[in-house]
């Protein structure tokens, strides 16, 4: 799906990789960055988040210097990175009892519409910079 907000001159991409296509993250990277490079990459997860950042590095393109990267979750291997990626802390066990809590109620006939959140927090890390090419202001 591609989205470009009004007045941008860049589109927003989002793309799905499944866990058995490895090696279409190099390619997919590749091609992002072979003609308008993004300035920002968002990961749901952390292990795509390491295996780009990694694919990336061995390109000579690094964050936060030349793109901003961020992780939607938290990972136990964050603290020892430098720099620390920035990414999203939240509590996922809360989100899956209410999962359960919603398949017990479905499975047993029982309507289940509560809709429910989680607090989050932004943790900035290191790997957010100004956009390559423009001088802050």
């Amino acid at each position: 799906m591609n989205w470009r907000p009004r007045g941008s001159r860049r589109a927003i991409t989002t793309c799905r990789i499944g866990r058995k296509a490895r090696s279409g993250l190099g390619r997919l990277l590749d091609g992002l960055f072979r003609i308008s490079p993004p300035t920002a990459l968002i990961f749901q997860e952390a292990h795509l988040y390491i295996a780009a950042r990694s694919h990336l590095a061995d390109r000579g393109i690094a964050a936060p210097r030349d793109v901003s990267l961020v992780v939607a979750d938290d990972d136990p291997s964050f603290p020892w990175c430098r720099p620390i990626p920035s990414h999203i802390r939240w509590d996922y066990r809360k989100v899956v009892r209410r999962i359960v809590s919603w398949a017990k109620n479905v499975a047993q006939g029982k309507e289940d519409r509560l809709q429910s959140g989680t607090e989050s927090k932004f943790v900035e890390g290191g790997t957010i910079g100004p956009v390559p090419g423009r001088s802050g202001g």
